[in-house]
């Protein structure tokens, strides 16, 4: 079999497995929950629907929720029911499919970081079978949709880089552009494409092929960068006219006071919860805007003043929390399986368990080994790429709390390759290890010789 019917077939298998695991936990969740709680199970899903519904028609919390959250998601969901009607399975049945999908993306991006098609089949693996995958792609959240748009941005990323052909770049530009407008999560991955081969070392693997100079694949990039940088601002430009506000999505304030500044003030005074602080701090908001009914810019002027005015004063408090909440996020584990599908809840609660005590940690851990390994390897673009988007994700968490293991989802992009990565290396070196011991001394042969000489025959 060659090596591209192998990759078919791996990439045929893979989707089958991960779209067989998905319509298996949708079908169990749907029959313990219904239809109805199943659509509405997560509490932002009201959020997405909202603005899908301003988007077809009118609906003024929609309106507001486009400033805060971002146009993409509402988009997709609006086109779903256009083309489908107003059942909000239909959306459920398009996560199922991004996230099959998911896997695929990842597979094609291992094997173009490694070459390896083992690296890139337990990548897929873990990328099919992800307990946060599963129950993330049977719900209407943006993750799933974000997660699969941003993996084949990267694999369209690197395409460009390895054969320096301009569409790939293009296709990348887009492609992260749309994922930034389902989650605000990949507003600064234009900056990162742009600067990857200006702090890209001489003699990488990965890119040897390539017949780009440096400053030709810096042009190219700017394609990309180009592209998705339009996207970004030209949303930016609409909240400035429509909000009066020039920013990309105004989610980031609420979440840095609402959950790093409340717990820098739980950890350093008297208060002792922080929903408690949120509270107190809901009730003055109410007393400052008086009689007013505020609007979005007025609101969104005041979480941003309040943190960074808190922030300036107590730094050492925010910088503390804000690494408690990574910390946290980190080690979350996956609690809509539990409760969506408690037939399973002894899976459930040992994977739970494990993430909690000890399996975060060892992912982190095999993570920088595998980090480690590619750069003496000289795979220095595959570790730029892959570690560079494990510490962005990880530390952009610190500013959410109470997600569960959603948060830290899209780093299992970066670490799926990384932990296939490590344990393949480890295979190899262990497989070479065996061959090269000395040979075992045939015990049978030295016993029967020593026989032969101390009773010769016919004695």
């Amino acid at each position: 079999m060659t090596n591209r019917n192998t990759i078919l077939l791996h990439l045929l298998h893979l989707w089958v497995l991960a779209a067989v695991a998905r319509i298996v936990y949708f079908l169990l969740a749907l029959q313990h929950l219904g239809a109805e709680k199943l659509v509405t199970f997560a509490p932002d899903t009201r959020v997405y629907l909202a603005i899908s519904e301003h988007i077809l028609s009118t609906n003024a919390l929609g309106r507001e929720f486009l400033f805060w959250i971002g146009p993409g998601y509402g988009l997709i969901l609006a086109g779903v029911e256009s083309l489908f009607g107003s059942n909000h399975l239909y959306a459920c049945g398009l996560n199922m499919l991004l996230g099959s999908l998911a896997a695929v993306a990842v597979y094609l991006l291992a094997y173009q970081l490694t070459d390896s098609k083992s690296v890139a089949l337990i990548a897929g693996l873990i990328a099919a079978l992800s307990p946060t995958s599963l129950s993330l792609s049977c719900n209407i959240l943006t993750d799933q949709p974000y997660y699969t748009f941003h993996a084949f941005a990267l694999l369209l990323y690197t395409l460009g880089l390895s054969t320096s052909k301009g569409r790939w770049f293009v296709a990348a530009g887009l492609m992260a552009g749309c994922a930034a407008y389902i989650r605000a999560l990949g507003q600064l991955w234009p900056l990162a494409f742009f600067l990857i081969p200006i702090l890209l070392p001489s003699r990488d693997r990965t890119l040897s092929k390539s017949r780009l100079s440096r400053m030709a694949m810096a042009k190219k990039v700017a394609l990309t960068s180009g592209i998705a940088l339009i996207m970004i601002l030209g949303w930016a430009t609409r909240n400035y006219v429509t909000e009066g506000v020039f920013v990309f999505g105004g989610n980031g304030p609420i979440a840095a006071r609402w959950y790093v500044a409340a717990r820098a003030v739980v950890n350093s005074t008297n208060e002792t919860d922080i929903t408690q602080v949120q509270r107190q701090w809901s009730e003055e908001d109410q007393l400052y805007y008086s009689d007013r009914t505020p609007t979005t810019a007025q609101k969104y002027t005041r979480f941003k003043d309040q943190f960074m005015q808190f922030a300036s004063e107590h730094p050492r408090w925010v910088v503390k929390a804000f690494f408690q909440n990574v910390a946290e996020n980190m080690k979350s584990a996956n609690y809509f399986a539990r409760d969506q599908v408690p037939v399973l809840s002894s899976l459930w609660w040992t994977l739970i368990v494990a993430t909690e005590r000890w399996s975060s940690h060892a992912i982190a851990v095999i993570s920088l080994i595998g980090l480690m390994i590619m750069v003496f390897h000289r795979r220095y673009y595959a570790a730029l790429l892959l570690g560079g988007g494990f510490v962005y994700v990880t530390l952009v968490i610190g500013f959410s709390l109470w997600q569960g293991s959603r948060l830290h989802y899209p780093a299992e992009i970066s670490w799926s390759i990384l932990l296939a990565y490590t344990i393949c290396h480890a295979a190899r070196t262990l497989t070479g290890f065996w061959r090269r011991r000395p040979a075992l001394p045939n015990i049978a042969g030295e016993i029967a010789r020593f026989l032969r000489i101390r009773f010769p025959s016919g004695n």
